[in-house]
């Protein structure tokens, strides 16, 4: 109980930090990259639905295509998996 005590507990999982990027996937899944993007302030979320706040959307190569890439709006970047973790810095700036 006293070991407890010491650590400041924080749900993690709603600490999307201001200036964030809203970051969903479509027709791929990347466990590892959804934590990191969260753990960094983001708010990704592999099955979570595309809105009009929703910066990038992520898809497994270019040219795919699924309602989501058709929903998409003019201000969502569309990249493929590959892409966003080679060049994750230009993305999230």
């Amino acid at each position: 109980e006293l070991f407890l005590e010491r650590f400041n507990i924080v749900d993690s999982k709603n600490s999307v930090k201001p200036g964030a990027k809203q970051i969903r996937f479509t027709g791929c899944r990347n466990k590892d990259l959804e934590e990191r993007l969260r753990y960094m302030g983001h708010d990704a979320d592999g099955s979570a639905s595309l809105t009009k706040k929703t910066d990038i959307l992520i898809i497994p190569y270019e040219g795919f295509n699924s309602t989501k890439t058709a929903k998409a709006t003019q201000e969502t970047i569309i990249v493929s998996i590959n892409e966003f973790i080679q060049n994750m810095d230009k993305y999230l700036m």
